[in-house]
């Protein structure tokens, strides 16, 4: 009982000397415009001395550069990292087929993924956790898509789409404003459904500073809550 007592006073101590410092984060271009604001700002509520610095690229970019020692933390979705990476559960993403609602796939109650192959697709770019999900559904469906556009930018997509130019998967966080307004409409597939983990991704658990594990178990919280 004494130990764990010990062990307490010692953590809430090291919270509360967690005072001046920064803290260099990694995410995809979704994640940053989408859920790393709310994060960054209750972070920044309960630590208002550290500094975050954020930025942003494709999942795999994201990865080299925790080898690169450019972020000591990356919030990414993909379900495979390289050793000696360690990774800690976060959430689950949800990942939609949407285009316009008058795009032809758009009149249909659903479609299966063998008549969505006949119908060009644009496609986030090369790296992309949310390409390499779908890319891995057609393959796994012994089906290849027809790539139309390919682009990083998400908000170059969902102007593409809004004009009818073919439809793409996104995932729900980042297109839930379009869909409730109507903008865009979400298609359903018969027969899959697609999602991704996400995870906060680090080389080694000892070797987090005091500042990245407090981001980290805020992180945890917020995913409880």
């Amino acid at each position: 009982i004494f130990e764990l007592e010990n062990e307490a006073e010692k953590a809430i101590n090291e919270i509360k000397e967690i005072k001046k410092g920064a803290l260099h984060i990694g995410t995809t271009k979704t994640y940053a415009h989408y859920l790393m604001p709310n994060y960054i700002s209750h972070f920044h509520a309960l630590y208002p001395g550290i500094s975050i610095h954020l930025s942003e690229g494709s999942s795999l970019e994201m990865i080299q550069s925790l080898f690169n020692m450019q972020n000591e933390l990356a919030i990414v979705a993909s379900t495979e990292y390289p050793k000696p990476l360690q990774a800690t559960a976060f959430g689950k993403e949800e990942v939609l087929l949407v285009a316009s609602p008058d795009h032809v796939l758009a009149k249909k109650k659903s479609i299966t993924m063998k008549e969505l192959a006949r119908f060009p697709l644009v496609m986030r770019e090369e790296g992309s956790a949310t390409r390499k999900a779908v890319i891995d559904m057609f393959k796994k469906m012994r089906l290849s898509p027809a790539i139309l556009y390919e682009a990083s930018n998400l908000e170059f997509i969902k102007e593409l789409l809004e004009r009818g130019e073919g439809a793409s998967f996104i995932v729900r966080s980042a297109v839930e404003k379009e869909l409730s307004q109507g903008i865009l409409k979400e298609i359903a597939i018969s027969d899959v459904s697609i999602t991704m983990h996400t995870n906060i991704v680090y080389v080694n658990e000892d070797s987090l500073s005091r500042i990245a594990r407090a981001f980290i178990d805020m992180l945890l919280i917020w995913q409880e809550e």
